[in-house]
């Protein structure tokens, strides 16, 4: 049985897809609270730091997960009354 995972795995920034960079999550933040959650939701963000590769730590994503499921149910509500 074959148990090597088939993900690439991300060792630097260059490395990173466009929707898990750092200014991503940033202008999702600002703009659009649901796609900030998905990506959230989904697997981890990057940065750098002092050249070297990092993750939001577990509290600064249960924060943002909060915040963007706040924010995303406020934009359903204020869809669905019209």
């Amino acid at each position: 049985m074959n148990t090597s995972s088939t993900t690439a795995t991300i060792t630097t920034y260059a490395d990173v897809p466009l929707y898990r960079k750092n200014w991503f999550a940033i202008v999702c933040f600002f703009i659009f609270a649901p796609a900030l959650l998905l990506v959230l939701l989904t697997g981890d963000v990057y940065y750098e730091k002092n050249s070297e590769l990092k993750k939001y730590s577990k509290l600064a994503k249960i924060l943002l997960l909060l915040w963007s499921a706040g924010m995303t149910i406020k934009l359903a509500k204020s869809v669905i009354a019209g």
